[in-house]
This record gives structure tokens, sequence and C-alpha cells, in this order.
């Protein structure tokens, strides 16, 4: 499991996500994110990335809530990844989480994943 905290980061850190549509995608979030400049407070964001091999409990450390007891706010389904947005507080603080969509994930956090994406459908 991968943790990022903050749009400002060093790129570099990124060089840790061999996937390369991974690591566009965050960029791409980050960019996003950072046009909001004075109104966006760059520390309130964290991303967490996971992966083939993480469980779904060692999640909980890092967001501070269970992840499948919460619905997301908004999920993007990618060509290999899920991408679902957590905003957890008023001030706009959120928690971007990348979920590779591999079929050897942890099967609930995949069936998680697939739940919320029928969730958001129209």
């Amino acid at each position: 499991m991968k943790y990022f905290e903050g749009i400002s980061f060093d790129k570099n850190a990124l060089a840790v996500c061999a996937d390369a549509q991974l690591r566009r995608l965050i960029e791409r979030r980050i960019e996003e994110l950072a046009e909001y400049g004075d109104f966006y407070d760059s520390s309130s964001l964290r991303i967490i990335v996971i992966e083939v091999g993480d469980f779904l409990q060692d999640s909980y450390e890092l967001l501070g809530f269970d992840l499948i007891g919460r619905n997301c706010d908004s999920i993007e389904k990618h060509a290999s990844w899920f991408e679902l947005t957590f905003v957890i507080s008023d001030d706009g603080a959120g928690v971007v989480v990348f979920v590779t969509r591999s079929p050897f994930i942890h099967m609930e956090i995949l069936s998680y994943c697939n739940r919320q994406m029928n969730l958001m459908s129209p």
C-alpha cells in the first residue's frame, strides 16, 4: 500500500509507482486540485494506492475509517484502476484511493469498488 500526503509533495515520490497510468492519474489529480490555489489547502489531500497483496484492514490506519463501511463521494473507472474520492471534512479535506482492477486484488476490496460503481451509475 502506498501513501502520499498533500499536493505539494515532490513528484519524484511517484517514482515508487511502477504503473505509468497510475502516475499520470495521480499527477492529473494533483494538478487539478492545485488550480484551486488559495482556496485549497494542499495539506488536506491524502492519496492511497491499494494493490495486489494489500489487505483491507491495512487501509484503516491510513484512511481513519473503514473503507467498506462508507460510500465514496465519487468513483471513476480507468483502464487499470478505480479512483475513489472521499471528502472527510467540511473544509474540503479528502482522500483519493486508487485500487488496482486486477483480478488478484483482495476480493472484498474489488467487490466494494464494483458496488460503488453501481451506486454511482445513473
